[in-house]
């Protein structure tokens, strides 16, 4: 009697493998309304139990429709211009011979100074970009040198006189924010039994695969030296086996640490006991991340698991080796096809930074098949939402650039095959895009245009949003609401209202502060804020988080017992309409 589909069990999409709920409709429809929030979470990750660990793989359509603010989207304008300054860096490599002098010169100069302020600025806006586009700015700088001139002590010496003064510069820039900085950054942890599929992995790229993978091919076969995509091929495969093998000693490497321990404390007599506890506690908790019963459990499951996402990285390896052939194979007909604007698709300089955006962009998926970031989480979850959405707006790039070079190829056959899948790729792009705007705007019917962010609020709790236009003609001063969780109405008055409030969402907070150190005992000072009925315990707590407002709503009044009679006995009552209640607290001390 149950509703049962090979198919998308065997895709495995959450949610998408119970069937729809009717009435059926063809505008897709979920329990809850939010189908398309499903489509930032297409990955998933499974420990060695099976237990099933949530992967964020937001790109940048979504995060539009979701009207998120995140400094990912922030921080898109910057990334553009960051790209669109490596092109000209490619296009237009200065012509130094890079010694310290020119190297001082150019980095202090207008142009270097410049692309080192630009690049420094995604260290404030989102700090995972600058690494990523550091490295696109190098490789723009270096692509040049290394294609003309073999690699050799010059070009390392070049590498260095071109990254080091641009690293120091960028970071300089924004020091002051640096030094404030709080990380919940953790080191790195080797993915293990955390791995992508590929089918996984084409829900999330297939346009981008459909536009770029023939034109690569038609690139290779046209213009490249395919003894050299051989080598270069080889290269790459067995530095992502080596890159695997070294993952798997780590767990290895951390097991044997209490054994090792243990009979260095036998023969030297030396009371290592702390250390020997300290390596079991930390093997306990490598091992809890990924939840196999032992290290041969662990080791065997993640073999089993690249066996069975082998094709993803043969694909990913594949794609970074035409890359590198094609961007390093020298051409002498380039400049003369740069010039004449030969209507075949030529290995020219543009090409070629479009190629180095798709190596880039490979790269990035490729890396967190092994290594990724620790952070509060403990897998990868994060580790993909960054690489993938850099990732995706570098495809996106790459392939609406192929797209307009498939008109340039001569052969009729290769260009009707091309533009094939170009269009297959692009019409099943579309569908997400198409009822996503439908589902989320309810077909464009029964609703108001606006701009303005508060309205939705003013139009549900209108009694609400009257006394957050008070607090917005108010005086500035640090306002106290009701903690809750994260993706809530909670923090809405600090949020509506640009005044600081003593603790917003703490899972996030946690976050962004690398830790729950700074927010101490906030949380619970809030509670006891509104729920004492002690004056002198409020006054205490007002005084030391320096509280102005204190705010009595709706959301107040079901979070907390609160105690209104201790405020109403000691404080100003600066707003009541009958629902929400203000009060100020003039901290004289």
């Amino acid at each position: 009697g149950a509703w049962i589909s090979d198919f998308w069990s065997w895709l495995d999409l959450q949610e998408l493998v119970h069937p729809p709920a009717s009435p059926f409709d063809f505008i897709p429809n979920r329990a809850g309304g939010t189908w398309w929030w499903r489509a930032s979470r297409v990955l998933q990750d499974y420990t060695a139990a099976g237990t099933s660990r949530e992967i964020i793989d937001e790109f940048p359509f979504f995060s539009y429709l979701l009207a998120d603010l995140h400094p990912h989207v922030i921080s898109m304008p910057f990334v553009l211009l960051i790209v669109f300054v490596g092109l000209d860096v490619f296009l237009n490599p200065p012509q130094l011979d890079w010694n310290l002098k020119s190297s001082f010169n150019f980095w202090t100069g207008g142009r270097g100074l410049w692309i080192a302020f630009f690049s420094g600025a995604l260290i404030f806006i989102n700090t995972w970009d600058f690494p990523i586009y550091f490295v696109l700015m190098i490789g723009c700088f270096m692509a040049s040198r290394i294609r003309y001139s073999a690699w050799g002590k010059d070009r390392m010496r070049e590498l260095f006189l071109i990254s080091v003064p641009y690293g120091i510069l960028s970071v300089a820039f924004f020091l002051p924010f640096l030094i404030g900085l709080s990380s919940q950054a953790g080191g790195f942890l080797p993915s293990l039994v955390f791995k992508t599929r590929f089918v996984h992995f084409l829900v999330m790229f297939f346009p981008h695969v459909m536009v770029i993978t023939p034109i690569l091919l038609f690139l290779l076969v046209k213009n490249a030296n395919l003894k050299e995509f051989a080598k270069n091929l080889l290269i790459v495969f067995s530095f992502v086996v080596f890159l695997i093998a070294v993952s798997l000693l780590i767990p290895l490497a951390i097991s044997s640490s209490p054994i090792l321990l243990e009979r260095i404390s036998e023969r030297t007599g030396l009371d290592l006991g702390p250390q020997i506890e300290k390596s079991r506690i930390a093997l306990q908790s490598f091992l809890g991340i990924y939840e196999p019963r032992n290290v041969r459990e662990l080791i065997n499951t993640t073999a089993r698991r690249l066996l069975s996402s082998s094709f993803l990285l043969l694909f990913l390896i594949f794609w970074v080796s035409i890359s590198l052939t094609i961007i390093f194979t020298k051409n002498n007909k380039d400049d003369v096809l740069e010039e004449n604007e030969e209507r075949s698709l030529s290995n020219n300089k543009s090409d070629r930074f479009i190629l180095t955006l798709v190596l880039l962009a490979s790269l990035l998926i490729l890396a967190p098949e092994i290594f990724y970031l620790r952070d509060q989480f403990g897998w990868r979850m994060n580790t993909i939402f960054k690489f993938y959405f850099q990732a995706w707006i570098l495809l996106s790039i790459s392939s609406a650039y192929f797209l307009f070079r498939i008109q340039n190829l001569r052969s009729g056959i290769i260009r009707l095959l091309s533009a094939s899948f170009a269009f297959l790729g692009l019409i099943a792009g579309l569908v997400y895009p198409v009822f996503g705007l439908l589902d989320k705007t309810n077909r464009f019917q029964n609703i108001v245009w606006s701009l303005d962010g508060n309205r939705y609020f003013a139009e549900t709790t209108p009694e609400e949003f009257e006394a957050v236009e008070f607090l917005i003609d108010s005086d500035f001063g640090i306002v106290s609401e009701a903690v809750g969780g994260s993706y809530s109405s909670y923090s809405r008055v600090s949020k509506l209202t640009g005044l600081p409030a003593v603790l917003g969402w703490p899972g996030h907070e946690v976050q962004w502060r690398g830790g729950g150190e700074e927010i101490g005992s906030r949380e619970n000072d809030i509670r006891d804020l509104y729920s004492t009925v002690n004056w002198e315990r409020a006054k205490e707590i007002l005084e030391t988080y320096n509280i102005r407002y204190v705010f009595i709503g709706p959301l107040e009044r079901s979070t907390y017992s609160v105690s209104e009679i201790k405020f109403r006995e000691n404080l100003p009552l600066i707003f009541d309409n009958g629902v929400v209640l203000i009060y100020e607290f003039e901290n004289n001390g």
